[in-house]
C-alpha cells in the first residue's frame, strides 16, 4: 500500500502500490488512480476518483446544500454533464460525519463507458 496525496486540497487517500495516477479531478482538488489491468488499455481500467470540495456556503435565506445534492452536483462536474448510472450506494458515518460511497457509471466524451468508484 501506498499514498496518494492531492497537495492542493491537502489529504491523502492510501491506495494499492500496484495502482497508477492517471491525473487531476475537480479542478485539482483530487485525483484519478487505476487498476491497471495485464493486456487491457488505460481506458478499461477500474478507476477510483478521490477529490475534496467544500460544500458551498448557502445563500442568504436559503438551506444549505445537502449531501445528496452535493453528490448530484459533483457527479456533473466529474462527468462533464455526462448521464451517469448509479450501480450502488452506500451510506455510512466517517468520524461523526455522513459519507457515502458510491459505483458510478457513464460514458466519457469520447463515448467510452468508464465505471468509478467515488467517496464523499
Amino acid at each position: 500500500m501506498r499514498a496518494e496525496c492531492c497537495k492542493q486540497a491537502e489529504f491523502c487517500v492510501t491506495v494499492p502500490a500496484t495502482w497508477k495516477k492517471l491525473g487531476d479531478a475537480f479542478d485539482g482538488d483530487g485525483f484519478v488512480v487505476a487498476e491497471p489491468k495485464a493486456g487491457a488499455p488505460e481506458a478499461e481500467w477500474n478507476l477510483l476518483t478521490a477529490g475534496a470540495r467544500d460544500i458551498p456556503e448557502p445563500q442568504a435565506g436559503k438551506e444549505p446544500m445537502t449531501l445528496d445534492e452535493f453528490i448530484s452536483d459533483s457527479l456533473m462536474m466529474l462527468s462533464q454533464n455526462a448521464q451517469i448510472n448509479t450501480m450502488e450506494r452506500r451510506r455510512l458515518e466517517i468520524a461523526n460525519h455522513p459519507a457515502q460511497v458510491l459505483r458510478v457509471a457513464y460514458d466519457d466524451p469520447d463515448g467510452k463507458s468508464v465505471t468509478e468508484l467515488l467517496g464523499f
